[in-house]
């Protein structure tokens, strides 16, 4: 059975760590305040920060740069 609702968070997230993979580390820390500061009165606030723990260690172990452009020209 197709999960739509699967399917949209697995394309968020990809677009989002295709953003920050190219961002510095001070952006994706002020990005994590935001974050932080938007979900404070939310009631799967947990929930969130794991799945943005998650988005933000993925963009950082990715290549960036020139040499990531390169490697997707083969892919």
């Amino acid at each position: 059975m197709y999960n739509v609702q699967k399917t949209a968070e697995e394309v968020f997230n990809n677009g989002v760590v295709d953003i920050l993979k190219e961002a510095s580390e001070k952006k994706i820390k002020a990005c994590s305040r935001y974050v932080i500061e938007k979900t404070k009165r939310c009631k799967d606030r947990e929930e969130i920060m794991i799945r943005w723990r998650h988005i933000t260690k993925t963009a950082a172990n990715m290549e960036k740069g020139p040499l990531l452009k390169i490697k997707n020209l083969f892919n």
